[in-house]
């Protein structure tokens, strides 16, 4: 199975809406069909992301609340995700319309588990879609060069310094041109 076909099967089934508002084209993303325990899967990473945030949460004595950073996984936790396979990809992919940066960065931490071909098209669109676009294209570095340079490279012109920056040292930790 090609890239491209990885993206057409992994794709966000949310990202429906950003073609409609001509934010993304359609040839870059494509709907999912629901798999019948997608919601269970749901279910599990939504718990997974509120306990890791929750967590670090800290509630000061007027009330207010901050989260202090980093937020990270336990690794029963990423176990756990990691355990429900292709589906667990599917649903952290719909991560990338969320409005909430922290959202999609812990969802970013639980795909990076995968590391695998399926999971690197939700990586892709996270780079050039979300709202942690350099987050998104650093973590890339963990795929064999091979499957990434055309992307990184072209994340390297991007006009955000910040995604140009992690584009390049991706390229340049592959010690190839």
């Amino acid at each position: 199975m090609g890239l491209a076909q990885d993206i057409e099967d992994y794709s966000v089934p949310l990202v429906r809406s950003y073609i409609e508002q001509g934010s993304i084209s359609a040839q870059t993303a494509t709907t999912t069909p629901n798999a019948p325990d997608t919601k269970g899967v749901r279910a599990a990473v939504k718990e997974v992301i509120q306990n890791a945030i929750a967590r670090t949460t800290h509630k000061y004595p007027n009330g207010s609340t901050t989260i202090l950073m980093p937020v990270g996984f336990k690794m029963e936790e990423l176990d756990r995700i990691h355990s429900l396979g292709d589906d667990a990809i599917r649903v952290l992919a719909e991560y990338l319309p969320d409005n909430d940066s922290l959202h999609q960065m812990l969802a970013l931490q639980l795909l990076a588990r995968f590391a695998s071909d399926k999971a690197l098209p939700v990586f892709i669109q996270f780079a050039e879609h979300s709202r942690v676009r350099s987050y998104a294209t650093g973590m890339m570095c963990q795929y064999p060069i091979e499957k990434t340079q055309p992307v990184l490279k072209k994340l390297a012109k991007d006009t955000d310094a910040e995604v140009r920056k992690a584009a390049k040292q991706c390229l340049k930790s592959s010690n190839r041109p």
